[in-house]
């Protein structure tokens, strides 16, 4: 039985089999992702902005926060920290973009491997690792969505702060906008389609109903799989509580939380996709 037919008569379960037999990939690339942006944070920012900077902005990102009053404390500080050193809003700009466009490539070569191993039933390497045109598409579409949350994040905040119930509502539409280009990236790593097919096979199998489905669904089961890598993560983190540490077990988190959703999207392109049947990489 194909993962696609799997999928379609058994979903749950079909779910969590791929979820599972892509554990050990997930956790071990996670952590190796994890390491050149530890790096370039903890060693970059030295360098580019200084040692002090770097210091204070340990204090701030290794802090529990409990409450809103807090936040904003962080929030006066983090502004207070930018506005003695200007050289941080360009590193802050350089380590997005590092971050997006790695992150990029994590979801890249999680697709590829889920391709090989699911539908070839075996693993190729260089075809997973080796980056390719599909791979730019990939990073392309990434940063479109990465630009349209940050650009459109300002206007829903003040719509929120003006009337939350048409702030609510704008979000969610926003939000199920996106949803229906779920299927743009495995079915370029995957499906091995161009960008403009991939585009237009997403939007076609996936409307505003089922994107809405597709959204709830998908909040409960990140929330569930993310609480649950947290408390793995807490007893770590709660025994080792140097900042370097902490700072480098949150982004193995955040990796991991990555490598989730790419399987969330490998998912729903076995359980609404078919080569046979909707042909999409002719």
């Amino acid at each position: 039985m194909t993962p696609f037919e799997q999928f379609k008569t058994s979903p749950i379960q079909a779910f969590y089999n791929l979820l599972f037999s892509n554990m050990v990939f997930l956790w071990l690339a996670s952590l190796l992702f994890s390491i050149p942006v530890f790096g370039w944070i903890h060693f970059g920012m030295d360098r580019w902005v200084g040692s002090s900077a770097t210091s204070e902005l340990n204090k701030i990102f290794t802090g529990n926060i409990s409450n809103g009053e807090e936040l904003k404390e962080q929030s006066e500080r983090m502004k207070e920290i930018i506005q003695d050193h200007p050289s941080m809003i360009p590193f802050i700009l350089v380590t997005l973009l590092f971050i997006a466009l790695w992150s990029s490539y994590f979801i890249f070569i999680q697709q590829r491997f889920v391709k090989f191993k699911k539908l070839e039933g075996g693993t190729n390497w260089r075809s997973v690792l080796m980056p390719d045109k599909r791979f730019l598409q990939v990073c392309l579409f990434i940063l479109v969505i990465l630009g349209l949350l940050f650009f459109s994040s300002g206007f829903i905040a003040l719509i929120l702060a003006v009337n939350p119930i048409i702030g609510l509502v704008i979000l969610v539409l926003m939000l199920l906008l996106i949803l229906r280009r779920a299927l743009v990236i495995p079915a370029i790593c995957i499906g091995e389609t161009d960008f403009y097919s991939a585009s237009s096979f997403s939007s076609e199998m996936i409307g505003m109903g089922r994107a809405f489905k597709i959204l709830i669904f998908g909040i409960v089961v990140f929330l569930f799989l993310s609480t649950l890598v947290s408390l793995i993560f807490y007893f770590p983190i709660k025994q080792f509580g140097q900042s370097e540490f902490k700072y480098f077990m949150n982004l193995w988190m955040l990796f991991i939380q990555i490598g989730l959703i790419g399987i969330g999207l490998s998912a729903l392109f076995f359980r609404y996709g078919s080569f046979s049947e909707e042909k999409i990489t002719e």
